[in-house]
């Protein structure tokens, strides 16, 4: 396998290393955009499956972006669900989902990320909008909603590549 171009290796190899690249940074989050997109069902749960083995053996926090409402449904503990860069909480489709309403684990307690009010724009576009949580050791919050709701854009401005035009970020170190 280390002799072989990405190219060479089956989408669910090329997962599997780039996980396994990732985790070799000792994240304390692990930020997975769109995780199973490119992969058949058996490879998607096989992925995913192995993800959450990780998560509950090591207390990894997870960020799950994903369109796929049903996938989020089985592995995260918390869901939002954005449309046009918003967290909303009406009575549709797009709510907000609380899918753990037990008490948190005494390891959950530990903050690890918390955003407050963010805000991202491209010229006109509002991307993101006051958008705020907080991610526990531990716990996997899932991100869902449509295409240009800004689930992508929210993994970018945690990961540095773009800044947050509002709000505060703040990581434990």
């Amino acid at each position: 396998v280390l002799s072989k171009y990405p190219a060479q290796l089956s989408g669910g190899m090329n997962q599997r290393i780039n996980l396994a690249l990732s985790l070799l940074q000792n994240p304390k989050v692990l930020i997975l955009d769109e995780p199973t997109s490119a992969l058949d069902a058996d490879l998607r749960n096989e992925l995913m499956e192995l993800i959450s083995g990780i998560q509950k053996r090591i207390l990894l926090t997870v960020l799950m972006i994903s369109h796929d409402i049903k996938l989020v449904q089985k592995y995260a503990d918390e869901i939002y669900v954005l449309k046009d860069g918003k967290v909303t909480k009406e009575g549709t489709e797009f709510t907000q989902i609380q899918l753990v309403d037990s008490e948190k684990a005494p390891y959950q307690s530990e903050v690890i990320l918390k955003c407050d009010a963010l805000e991202k724009s491209f010229r006109t576009k509002s991307v993101v909008k006051n958008l705020s949580f907080q991610l526990h050791r531990g716990e996997c919050l899932g991100v869902v909603g449509p295409s240009g709701g800004g689930k992508s854009t929210i993994c970018k401005i945690l990961c540095g590549l773009y800044r947050p035009d509002h709000g505060k970020i703040e990581k434990e170190q």
